[in-house]
């Protein structure tokens, strides 16, 4: 369970009060909130500023991370921790290395820091790895250097993005999830099909027609017959470094006469009734412990990633629309549209996400369909055509 842990917010009359301190230096950023978040082997401490600053990992003993230029007007100020590899830090403003803020911890031998700035304003988050996770970041640290230059040129690409309103989506490399597996069948349909069964022979196809049309990469979160949660299946996408994700599921309701296929996309609110089902009853094959986690993670998430999040969530409306349009006229089951909700599956991905519902495979005739390769292989063409058009 991870906790949310407040060290110090100050009030913005205090930081403006403050400030008139430093007459000299007012255009120095300022430190204002400070987080902790805590799990089993790893702390995270997240520092707001109201301006950029240099940053400089010391590995210690004791591990640091200095702010340089950045003050933090309280001067020092300490917090324990009951659990994490991180038994208490501190945070203060030393007097004769200059203007800077040194964020230093008590932590277990072996563990590893890292640190990056994000968004605007800007955020400082710094990950203390304890001696089980650390070896094998360290081991990759440069291939970490990367992903993390690679994250702030997609933070800039995303600003870019909302101040034109324009897509200008190219993607290369796809993460597809063949929804369900192993002892998580899915839906079944009245002559036993299973919808964890259609889910992978699809998303195979699917991957080895998008390998033909000229993509990067080409990735499937299962690849055989077996579970894999819904976090994970998410994690795929985001440490492969996705510039889509697309989940593939057949559509089932109780009321056997429901046909068609629909894309969905990720939002807070559900677009409607139907849609709001379709997410709670894909969301139920949640483990309890991912959705206590999601409790637990929506503070922070909106925190770190609520602009980047509400711009992918846009182009993967966009994208889902486009998704559909293919399936209305490339695919002989009726279009039921595009639809938002939360589902769980799609709402930590760090790129455009899509599920689709190719089909009902509570609908007899629709169970057939799904069955057939002739029917699979159309459907794998349209789905592969309209993404094409985004790798050129």
């Amino acid at each position: 369970m991870r906790r949310r842990i407040f060290l110090k917010t100050l009030p913005a009359s205090a930081i403006l009060l403050s400030r008139t301190a430093f007459a000299d230096d007012d255009l120095l950023p300022l430190i204002g909130r400070v987080d902790a978040f805590v799990l089993e082997d790893q702390t995270r401490v997240v520092l707001e500023l109201d301006g950029a600053c240099p940053l400089d990992v010391r590995p210690g003993p004791p591990p640091q991370v200095v702010l340089k230029n950045a003050l933090y007007l309280p001067v020092e100020d300490s917090r324990q921790l009951s659990s994490g590899p991180v038994r208490s830090y501190r945070i203060f403003t030393p007097s004769d290395e200059g203007y800077k803020t040194i964020l230093e911890f008590d932590a277990s031998t072996g563990s590893h820091v890292t640190a990056r700035m994000v968004g605007d304003p800007p955020r400082v988050i710094v990950d203390v790895l304890g001696p089980a996770l650390a070896p094998r970041i360290a081991a990759t640290s440069p291939e970490m250097a990367r992903l993390e230059a690679e994250a702030r040129e997609e933070a800039e690409r995303l600003r870019q993005r909302s101040s034109d309103g324009r897509l200008g989506l190219r993607i290369r490399n796809i993460v597809i999830d063949p929804g369900h597996g192993g002892h998580d069948p899915g839906a079944v349909g009245l002559k036993g099909t299973k919808e964890k069964d259609i889910t992978l022979a699809l998303s195979r196809l699917l991957a080895a027609r998008l390998d033909r049309a000229g993509f990067g990469r080409i990735a499937l979160t299962r690849t055989d017959d077996y579970y894999l949660n819904l976090s994970d299946r998410t994690a795929v996408a985001n440490q492969y470094g996705a510039d889509l994700f697309v989940s593939i599921h057949c559509n089932a309701n109780e009321n056997r006469k429901a046909v068609g296929s629909e894309t969905f996309f990720c939002s807070e609110q559900a677009s409607s009734a139907e849609a709001a089902r379709v997410a709670t009853f894909e969301n139920s094959f949640a483990e309890p412990e991912e959705l206590a986690r999601q409790e637990s993670l929506v503070d922070i998430e909106w925190v770190l990633f609520r602009l980047q999040r509400k711009l992918l969530w846009k182009d993967s409306g966009r994208i889902a629309a486009d998704v559909q349009e293919a399936l209305k006229t490339g695919f002989p089951v009726r279009s039921r549209g595009i639809s938002s909700a939360g589902f769980f599956v799609l709402k930590k991905a760090r790129m455009p996400s899509v599920l689709v519902e190719t089909a009902f495979i509570s609908n007899p005739d629709e169970e057939l369909l799904l069955a057939r390769e002739q029917a699979q292989e159309r459907l794998v063409e349209t789905l592969a055509a309209k993404l094409a058009a985004y790798a050129s």
